[in-house]
């Protein structure tokens, strides 16, 4: 488990991604089910992270609006510390969302563009998600 700066630096360098962004339902019901069975702990991190203004946005990766959210009842909340990278639960409230510190640790996916291939007589299509050692 590392903290928010080592993962997202961890994907971008080592697997040509970065850390996952959610923008359905059917994608955060798929990475949290895949997150269950190859991840240790409570937490995972997700791409997302509070800029200097205040806004939330997918950072670190290609323009993507944040067209979708699961938080967790009373998040995100910024209590007391600075909390501006953003968890996605694995064990309570399984799949919600909240803000934590970006210097806590947390296991983490890493998520790579999709890759499509256009043969004569067949296509391939194929996203990547890669799990990150524990």
């Amino acid at each position: 488990m590392v903290d928010w700066d080592t993962a997202s630096y961890f994907c971008q360098s080592e697997r040509s991604g970065s850390l996952v962004s959610i923008h359905s339902f059917d994608e955060n019901d798929f990475i949290l089910n895949k997150s269950k069975s190859a991840l240790t702990g409570d937490y995972m991190w997700i791409r997302m992270r509070r800029e200097k203004d205040g806004f939330l946005d997918w950072a670190n990766g290609p323009l993507d609006l944040v067209n979708y959210a699961n938080w967790a009842n009373q998040e995100p909340n910024g209590a007391s510390i600075k909390e501006d990278c953003m968890q996605m639960s694995l064990k309570q409230n399984p799949g919600k969302w909240r803000d934590t510190s970006c210097k806590t640790t947390a296991s983490y996916l890493c998520k790579r563009p999709q890759i499509s291939i256009n043969l004569p007589s067949q296509e391939f299509s194929r996203s990547h998600i890669v799990i990150s050692p524990i």
